[in-house]
């Protein structure tokens, strides 16, 4: 059933519409492969994603001949400039303190949004917990020192340990 709803939100946001190939992409539990191969230079990457279909968010692991990152794509546009300030937690552990995240803006047809990704000396710890976690909640600060709005997002992590095997068993 996690699998049919992942399908749905998938074609309810555009990345996967009927009739598309899906020759390169496959459903993991609830995340979504997508092999990609760089035109320019040739470097093989796996796109691994999974959604809260709540806000419409994405988690998003890229895993590349150069490393593995992690990132969340919101619908929301944040006007806070080149970073972010997010909390997080996995399952029932403590949530972090708050802390800036860069952000890069995107536009998909009619919807624009923000992609944050956390600082680089947290990107292999949090990588690691996810394989041994169901669910991490992320929130987003909008100029939290001016009473700004909250953004949360839930996915469900469980069966990364999976998909993260797709990728290593891609060769990267």
């Amino acid at each position: 059933m996690k699998a049919y709803a992942t399908l749905l939100a998938l074609a309810s946001c555009g990345a996967l519409t009927l009739g598309s190939p899906l020759r390169a992409q496959s459903l993991v539990g609830n995340w979504l492969v997508q092999p990609q191969v760089d035109p320019l230079t040739d470097e093989a990457t796996v796109m691994l994603s999974t959604p809260d279909m709540e806000t419409n968010s994405w988690l998003i692991v890229a895993c590349g001949e150069s490393g593995r990152a992690l990132a969340v794509s919101w619908v929301a546009t944040f006007a806070t400039g080149d970073s972010l300030d997010v909390a997080f937690r996995f399952d029932a552990e403590p949530a972090t303190a708050a802390e800036k995240w860069s952000v890069t803006r995107q536009r998909f047809a009619d919807t624009a949004g923000t992609v944050a990704q956390p600082p680089n000396s947290r990107m292999v710890p949090m990588l690691l917990l996810m394989t041994v976690s169901e669910r991490f909640v992320v929130r987003a600060y909008e100029d939290p020192d001016d009473g700004g709005d909250e953004y949360t997002a839930i996915f469900d992590v469980s069966g990364f340990t999976e998909a993260l095997a797709r990728c290593e068993a891609l060769g990267v």
